[in-house]
């Protein structure tokens, strides 16, 4: 348990959370912690609330660059890290307080090469809290492979979010491993990036140890770049690249079983279909003022994505989720998903009233 555990935290205009966030990380029980700040290139207090905590603790080191993205701020805090295991939190985010201690445990007491946590889910509208939903991590196990730890991985996944595997928030990495098989968030990608880098590491060890504890709370806010449309389209424009990276890694590694390829190939599918609709009915649930012609032309985009053709002829909705707008652009209707896409963000946002 004497460790030292790099905790990497990549910053970017996140002032209004950043200080409960901090809070959490130094009130740690695990006693040996680096902790690395990346700000990149935040234009609010961001900053300087970073510089004001490295000062006031020791274990803080603060790197400004400028903006360049999620995926180049954690390559960043990586190749700056020194500490046996690797930890991300993102900036909005806050932690238990024995979380650390209790991966670093999990980590050493069964001789794995990661380990994986259970999560919550907080949802706020306009900064209001709205609701918590808890991501309990299924099965529980000390020791195992790790084709048998994910259920996204090894049998079919409903909505194709693929939570615990992409959640890099959720794991204690091994720096070592990261380092000697040079394994990097993708810079190129504005979506997807954490589950192309989990599952990368994931297919380079052996063991995994899954904690039923729920030790991390995820926040999901109204604000942010997802409120853009030009962030909607660049998430788009990603999916194949996206889906071509990942499917490198598969043929790469365990899936020479048939039917875990199968079911693999199915769930990522589902991924794509779920990040391309879920990036245009994000925008809207965080900008509702978005015009319909503007939804329109990113449903159009969306339609021209090959792959994305391939993954709408397996992707069902998660549950609670609008049913229609896949039908529609099933049917390649862009304008009339456009309508139904509105038309529910406006049906949940009235209910809530």
């Amino acid at each position: 348990m004497n460790a030292l555990v790099s905790v990497i935290v990549p910053v970017y205009n996140v002032a209004p959370y950043l200080r409960e966030c901090l809070d959490s990380i130094e009130c740690q029980t695990h006693p040996h912690l680096e902790i690395i700040l990346v700000n990149d290139g935040s234009t609010d207090d961001s900053a300087a609330i970073c510089e004001e905590y490295s000062r006031n603790d020791h274990r803080i080191r603060v790197i400004h660059q400028e903006n360049q993205g999620v995926s180049v701020a954690r390559n960043t805090g990586i190749r700056a890290a020194t500490g046996t295991y690797l930890q991300f939190v993102d900036s909005d985010d806050w932690m238990e307080p024995t979380m650390t201690e209790t991966l670093v445990r999990a980590m050493e007491t069964n001789d794995v090469q990661l380990v994986v946590c259970s999560f919550v889910n907080w949802s706020f509208d306009d900064g209001v809290f709205s609701s918590r939903s808890p991501r309990p991590f299924v099965p529980s196990l000390k020791r195992a492979e790790h084709y048998m730890v994910f259920p996204d991985l090894n049998r079919e996944s409903v909505g194709g979010e693929m939570q615990e595997t992409a959640g890099i928030f959720l794991k204690l990495f091994q720096r070592k491993i990261i380092v000697s098989e040079d394994i990097l968030f993708e810079r190129k990608l504005s979506n997807g990036e954490d589950l192309l880098f989990s599952l990368t590491y994931i297919s380079k060890i052996r063991h995994v140890a899954t904690l039923a504890e729920t030790l991390y709370n995820h926040r999901l806010t109204t604000e942010g770049l997802c409120g853009s449309p030009a962030f909607a389209q660049e998430r788009i424009r990603n999916l194949d690249t996206l889906h071509r990276r990942i499917t490198q890694v598969h043929d790469a590694w365990i899936l020479s079983d048939d039917g875990m390829r199968i079911s693999a190939r199915r769930n990522l599918d589902k991924y794509v279909a779920n990040e391309g609709i879920g990036s245009i009915m994000r925008l809207l649930f965080r900008n509702r003022s978005t015009s319909l012609y503007a939804v329109v032309e990113l449903f159009r985009r969306l339609l021209e994505q090959p792959i994305f053709h391939r993954a709408l002829t397996v992707y069902r909705p998660p549950t609670g989720f609008c049913r229609t707008v896949p039908f529609f652009l099933r049917c390649r209707a862009a304008f009339l998903a456009a309508c139904a896409a509105k038309f529910y963000v406006w049906r949940k946002t009235f209910s809530k009233r």
